[in-house]
């Protein structure tokens, strides 16, 4: 992310967090505050959240049915989780696409999981007593001032 913006990166968020603001609309942040230090945004989340604007708290890739529960437990409680995927079916294009680090075998596990797995995932959900919402949520919470 840092060589798409360039130096440009500390104004885009800036412009980010604006734009929910004005809008009145909760943002997509990176998952981990790793991620953000990473691309040299460490305050992004504290900049964000003091103009107003809602955001998860964190969201790991689910990965594949093998991952689930690990990732189901590590999240933290009383948290907003985004769990996000990237489905994929296996081919010669999507590995050519998502070469790096095999991510196309997440993409390929992740389908398998909201398809032929979707009974083990709304199981797993059911008994870590997720409460699941959307967006839709996010944003009316935003807009009442919670």
């Amino acid at each position: 992310m840092r060589g798409f913006l360039g130096g440009n990166l500390p104004v885009f968020t800036k412009l980010y967090g604006e734009i929910g603001r004005e809008f009145n609309l909760p943002v997509r942040m990176p998952h981990t505050q790793a991620k953000l230090v990473e691309i040299g945004q460490p305050g992004l989340r504290p900049m964000v959240s003091n103009m107003g604007v809602l955001m998860p708290d964190g969201g790991p890739a689910l990965g594949g049915p093998e991952n689930l529960r690990k990732v189901f437990h590590e999240r933290l409680l009383g948290t907003v989780t985004e769990i996000y995927i990237h489905p994929a079916i296996e081919c010669d294009e999507i590995k050519a696409v998502r070469w790096f680090q095999d991510w196309w075998k997440q993409g390929v596990g992740e389908l398998q999981l909201f398809t032929t797995d979707r009974e083990e995932l709304k199981q797993a959900v059911k008994e870590e007593g997720f409460i699941v919402i959307g967006w839709r949520e996010i944003r009316e919470l935003q807009r009442s001032g919670g």
